[in-house]
């Protein structure tokens, strides 16, 4: 099942962005909130908007598989979805403010959840015509 790997790799990545978050609390010794850590802020914000998108991606792209789309489109969508959120967080781990991987990672993100729920439409409403 190829959800399956992007599940892992999700996963993986969440894990990478919860250890930056984990290493960067200890170094600064906030435990709970922010404490007005710009570092802390940002690192917290690329954890959190991964978890945020990564279950509608990860179900819209497990329903295009259930559904019979072809393992090049799931593979892009994919793919593009990882890209987006390595982009997104490397955008926030340089800047605060706007940054080019920033806006690359949340247009990619877009046009990934897009993608899917467009195909999963069509498919649904094929399913409902037959």
């Amino acid at each position: 099942m190829i959800t399956s790997i992007y599940a892992a790799l999700i996963g993986l990545l969440i894990i990478l962005l919860s250890l930056n978050v984990a290493l960067r609390r200890m170094r600064t010794q906030i435990t709970i909130g922010t404490g007005d850590n710009d570092y802390l802020i940002r690192s917290i914000r690329a954890q959190a908007n991964l978890i945020e998108y990564a279950p509608i991606t990860l179900i819209l792209l497990f329903l295009a598989e259930l559904n019979g789309s072809s393992a090049i489109l799931l593979n892009c969508y994919g793919i593009t979805f990882i890209v987006a959120r390595l982009f997104h967080a490397l955008g926030l781990y340089i800047s605060s403010g706007s940054s080019w991987p920033r806006f690359i990672g949340v247009n990619l993100t877009w046009l990934v959840i897009f993608g899917l729920s467009v195909w999963n439409l069509i498919y649904g409403y094929q399913q409902l015509t037959y």
